[in-house]
């Protein structure tokens, strides 16, 4: 009885100590690049206030709330990393990609307004004005793009870009990636008003609390 108490002390000891070093890892590769819960709440919250802006014309009859996703951010911020202006070849057949460089403090949603401010240029019905650009815009407001993960990185050095060294990349990946060649972004009609309460949900794990859990569980079994 005892021998095998102490088999489960150790097992449960040993996937403590894992997903410990698992996480630290995966800070150290993120904590610079990696927004935080209320900047990616920001960034989600302007997302959607574009998509459900109610001067889109015509409105929308499919419009989706965007949500944060995780493993969209991780893609982004590890090619971010790159300090390279300039899309991810390799990001994925079905993700979408805006970029973004400048020194704002609140880098994130300055990304998104930039982005937005390219809607001037842009006519549902008649498309892009000749020499300007509207893509980023059309992928902010791609009704079926419905999951969005950003990352940022403060470069001293941006690669062929050096007049920027010092600025910051923004890169948020979309999924499903819009912009589909002859597509329209969404599908004109009534207003759908069909939009979640809460955009953003984030899933925070309480290590004290689980090592505090395990470790009352070894106690009673003692």
């Amino acid at each position: 009885m005892l021998n095998t108490r102490l088999i489960l002390i150790f097992t449960l000891w040993v996937s403590v100590v894992m997903n410990v070093f698992f996480l630290a890892s995966n800070a150290t590769c993120q904590s610079i690049n990696a927004f935080s819960s209320s900047e990616k709440k920001a960034i989600v919250d302007a997302h959607n206030a574009i998509r459900f802006d109610p001067t889109l014309s015509p409105p929308a009859a499919n419009m989706q709330t965007m949500v944060w996703d995780d493993s969209l951010a991780t893609v982004a911020a590890n090619y971010v990393s790159q300090c390279v202006f300039d899309h991810n070849a390799y990001r994925g057949s079905n993700v979408g990609e805006n970029i973004y460089m400048g020194y704002s403090q609140t880098i994130g949603t300055a990304a998104v307004n930039s982005w937005a401010s390219e809607k001037q240029y842009y006519n549902f019905n008649s498309g892009c004005q000749s020499g300007k650009i509207c893509g980023h815009y059309t992928q902010l407001i791609w009704a079926s793009s419905v999951k969005v993960g950003c990352a940022r990185k403060t470069c001293s050095t941006v690669y062929e870009n050096p007049d920027f060294n010092g600025a910051t990349i923004v890169v948020c990946d979309y999924s499903p990636a819009g912009n589909d060649i002859g597509q329209k972004p969404y599908v004109a009609g009534t207003t759908n008003n069909n939009r979640a309460n809460d955009a953003y949900s984030s899933k925070v794990v309480n290590f004290q609390n689980l090592l505090s859990v395990i470790m009352f569980i070894v106690v009673v079994m003692w």
